[in-house]
């Protein structure tokens, strides 16, 4: 052979060996690591043109992958709806829409209003656009989210076709949808997760890159701000990260750990921050995530009263057969395959394996401990992820397939998952005794076989075995599109509720075991349920139930003459109800009112009273005569430091206005001393308008020794009113006091004094 064949023989070969494999496996033997660029022949140093193409380029397979949501939603959308009857999930869609006065006055200090890197989206949307269309953008960015990570983690660690696959079960899978289509946080802490496994991969690849690792520890806070329990999962990221790094650019432990410890650490901090001044802005405090961590600092050592044996609900928890499939696979894997397994080239399946059980391990643990994580679906999907990266990465490897052949597997995989979500199968399901178990282990051993075999014979069974598994787990679903009608009404309700309340409490007043009465459940957990619930037993109403006047009560109800019930139902002293509106609402089936009722003082039942001051300047109230019905005087207000109540407040046009001292309780004002002149109930009514903080409002004994009773303001920037109700005896003397009421931040409030009125029940 002459030199010039040799040559043009070697070159060859040169240019094969250079060639990446198409959608294959990395070479075990030799060539660049999974994250390592191949580049073409030839000098391509073109840095305009190089940037241009590599922010355009998007792999082809991506396109698939969008398209899942049509399989799944087009005959049915109940999945993307948060599903009637829930409570926590409406609770996150008040707070969708109303931040601001939930924060700041109806619920402040609440551990649901903590979570801002999963409100603050929420809101946003919801302002920007209306209710339905927000809830499409809101849970379609979460699913693509993660969904495209999920992808991407997958794609080093098999190939491009093993990938698409594993992310294609991922997308269809019923627990997923769960998550991600309902408005409580798991959803988005899925997607977060996953993002920040997809940014801790690349910053390991290659070093000093710390504005990935900064990104990373960005997204990772917004991970543990959506709820404190995913905390307890990320030591897995820390596992994963300086694994990783020793293992792909063979960085020393103590180095990653710095690197972690830092540059993850700063991404932490600079989230905080942020969240903390968005907080500050909304109700003055900086550090939003107290509730959180009070919360559970409160929880433990405690018997949670949710949690059942396990013998109660592990039979009919289908949410865990895929985590205790993915357990014994990987421990299958690790055995059967062992020599293939565990080479350096498969260390990312490997590191989804380890993830996999450590994160597995420490829930199992802390549900062992008492608390509740694996009972619950919304608890357990945060197995979801690592679920998945094993199952992708493990049980669907197989041969390289031709165009053609790829084709027809992912066509046979949408359709045979896509019926699983068309095709009720509720009667067959029901006909067996217990299907949970029995179909988990064929799951098992079917994807077992696919590790060991190889075969793409396997590969289709696998699919047929999950397209059966969903179909189970699907069992008992509504209707179809009930979940979206229902949303549609509860958002309304929203709407109109706001619309007449004005910065007014609220109280619910319905019938559970209506027809709509699920919806009457959603609409009343919207302003945190049991904060706001008079009753689910209407017309019946508990005993000793007294509302003070101003309260607005909504009251869902088919029953025609709901008005007339409630009227004659509501019995409290010296109050009644006085209808406001009433908004009839279409539903599948029939229709529904809201009626919206005030707080009243029955003017039968009460005496308003004036007053008459002395030389000193202490008063006497007395019933006032004739028909003209005026405040008390306004100029007997003094302004009060922490020492002294002297000097009057000067008035403007709109009432006196008040700054208060920056201690928590300090006096503010306190009115001229008032004498009671018989024995019996008063009512003393404060009108005022809240700027800022919050603000109490109460009675102090007449020396001053103490308090009698009193009451914190509710409602900011509109004209609102607080009260306080006694039995005093004849010649008794009270102050009248408003203080600032800000037990956190150590800020004065502000607020304008509008009236004050007094009254005295009707002797009987």
């Amino acid at each position: 052979m002459s030199r010039a064949s040799k040559r043009r023989n070697r070159s060859s070969q040169h240019d094969r060996s250079a060639r990446p494999a198409a959608d294959g496996y990395v070479n075990t033997t030799a060539g660049p690591s999974v994250d390592t660029p191949v580049s073409a022949a030839g000098p391509q140093f073109r840095p305009i043109a190089f940037l241009w193409k590599s922010s355009l380029r998007i792999d082809p397979y991506v396109f698939v992958l969008i398209l899942l949501p049509i399989f799944v939603l087009w005959r049915d959308s109940n999945p993307i709806f948060t599903p009637v009857g829930k409570i926590d999930p409406w609770v996150y869609f008040g707070f969708f829409h109303n931040l601001v006065s939930f924060k700041r006055d109806l619920f402040p200090g609440t551990y649901y209003g903590s979570r801002l890197s999963w409100l603050l989206p929420g809101y946003v949307l919801n302002k920007l656009f209306p209710p339905l269309v927000a809830n499409y953008i809101l849970h379609l960015s979460v699913y693509y989210t993660a969904l495209l990570a999920l992808f991407s983690l997958l794609k080093t660690a098999t190939n491009r076709q093993t990938a698409l696959l594993g992310t294609i079960l991922f997308g269809f899978y019923p627990y997923l949808w769960s998550a991600v289509g309902w408005d409580y946080a798991d959803g988005a802490g899925i997607a977060w997760f996953l993002v920040t496994m997809v940014l801790l991969t690349r910053a390991s690849a290659a070093p000093r890159r710390y504005g990935t690792l900064i990104a990373a520890g960005a997204v990772c806070a917004a991970l543990v701000y959506s709820n404190l329990a995913w905390s307890l999962l990320c030591p897995t990221l820390l596992f994963y990260y300086v694994i990783r790094s020793r293992v792909q650019r063979r960085a020393a432990w103590i180095r990653a750990l710095l690197e972690m410890g830092i540059w993850f650490g700063i991404g932490i901090a600079l989230v905080t921050g942020i969240l903390c001044l968005i907080n500050h802005a909304i109700d003055g405090t900086y550090w939003f995530y107290a509730p959180s961590i009070g919360y559970a600092l409160g929880t433990v050592g405690k018997k949670n009263p949710w949690k059942n044996p396990i013998a109660e609900w592990m039979t009919t928890a289908r949410w865990l057969i895929f985590p205790v499939a993915t357990v014994l696979l990987s421990l299958a894997t690790g055995i059967f395959r062992r020599r293939a397994f565990f080479t350096r080239q498969n260390v990312p399946s490997i590191l989804f394996a380890m993830q996999f059980l450590l994160a597995a391990g420490i829930m199992l643990w802390v549900d062992s401990t008492g608390d509740p994580l694996l009972q619950y679906p919304y608890y357990a999907s945060y197995l979801i992820p690592f679920t998945f990266l094993v199952i992708g990465s493990q049980a669907l490897r197989f041969p390289q397939l031709t165009k053609l052949g790829l084709s027809l597997t992912v066509v046979l995989t949408l359709v045979v998952l896509s019926l699983s979500w068309w095709v009720p199968a509720d009667s067959y399901w029901a006909r067996l005794p217990s299907p949970l178990w029995p179909f988990g282990i064929a799951l098992l051993l079917v994807s077992a076989g696919t590790v060991l075999v190889g075969r793409v014979t396997g590969l289709v069974m696998v699919l047929a075995a999950t397209g059966v598994l969903y179909s189970y787990i699907l069992i008992g679903r509504q209707p179809a599109n009930a979940a979206r009608g229902s949303f549609i009404r509860i958002a309304r309700g929203v709407h109109e509720i706001e619309t007449i309340r004005q910065g007014r409490p609220v109280r619910f007043w319905f019938d559970a075991k209506e027809i709509y009465g699920p919806e009457f459940h959603s609409l009343n957990s919207t302003y945190l349920w049991g904060y706001t619930m008079l009753s689910s037993t209407f017309p019946a109403l508990p005993k000793n139930v007294t509302l003070p006047s101003g309260t607005l009560l909504a009251v869902p109800s088919a029953r025609v003459d709901a008005v007339e019930e409630v009227v004659k139902s509501y019995k409290s002293d010296g109050n009644i109800l006085s209808l406001v509106s009433q908004v009839p609402i279409e539903a599948e089936g029939g229709r529904y009112s809201l009626s919206f009722l005030e707080v009243i003082t029955d003017p039968g039942t009460v005496q308003e009273l004036t007053v008459s001051f002395d030389e000193q300047g202490s008063g006497v109230l007395s019933v006032r005569s004739g028909e003209v019905h005026e405040p008390l005087p306004r100029e007997r207000w003094n302004s009060c430091d922490e020492k002294t109540c002297k000097g009057l407040m000067l008035a403007e046009s709109d009432g006196l206005h008040v700054t208060t001292s920056v201690g928590s309780w300090g006096y503010a004002t306190m009115y001229s001393s008032l004498t009671i002149p018989t024995d019996g109930k008063y009512r003393f009514v404060l009108g005022y308008r809240m700027l800022s903080g919050r603000m109490y409002f109460g009675a102090l004994k007449g020396d001053q020794s103490g308090w009698l009773t009193g009451a914190v303001s509710a409602g900011t920037g509109r004209d609102m009113r607080v009260e306080c109700t006694l039995t005093l005896r004849g010649g008794d003397k009270v102050w009248l006091v408003t203080t600032n009421a800000e037990p956190v931040m150590k800020e004065p409030s502000t607020y304008v004094i509008k009236e004050l009125r007094a009254f005295r029940y009707v002797d009987p």
